[in-house]
């Protein structure tokens, strides 16, 4: 009964650390809006980078970048970058800010730099409530 306990408990410590890191991946995704929307009248960059937070299948999030299309204040996806599964990082956003204003690569920048932060934190959790399953599922008879 007290390993049953101590599952549920450590089971419980991940839902609450994924809502913590839920909520700091929200703060950066307005950051980043925040920030982009001030500064746009500096100088405009050429293309439109939109940042979101989806949940996924396995009640975890994904934090995503894409190529956003603006209809009035509505934004939709142009184009969605892909990021290989494993990888905490999108690789395409410095070839893409490349030729970008600087105020604009430099949001980009911090902003991915604290998410990547977040996606591995997010990897970790996913990868000890995966191990968590696995040991509940051992046969100990």
């Amino acid at each position: 009964q007290s390993d049953r306990q101590s599952c549920n408990e450590v089971n419980k410590w991940i839902i609450n650390q994924r809502a913590i890191l839920h909520k700091e991946a929200e703060y950066y995704v307005t950051y980043y809006w925040s920030n982009n929307r001030k500064s746009v009248a500096l100088e405009y960059p050429s293309i439109s980078l939109g940042l979101r937070i989806k949940n996924n299948r396995s009640n975890s999030i994904s934090i995503e970048w894409f190529e956003a299309k603006f209809v009035g204040k509505r934004v939709f996806e142009k184009k969605r970058f892909k990021k290989p599964r494993n990888i905490n990082t999108y690789t395409i956003l410095e070839k893409i800010i490349m030729s970008e204003p600087e105020w604009f690569a430099q949001l980009v920048r911090d902003t991915e730099e604290e998410l990547v932060r977040i996606r591995k934190m997010i990897c970790i959790l996913s990868g000890i409530k995966e191990t968590l399953l696995n040991y509940q599922n051992i046969d100990c008879s």
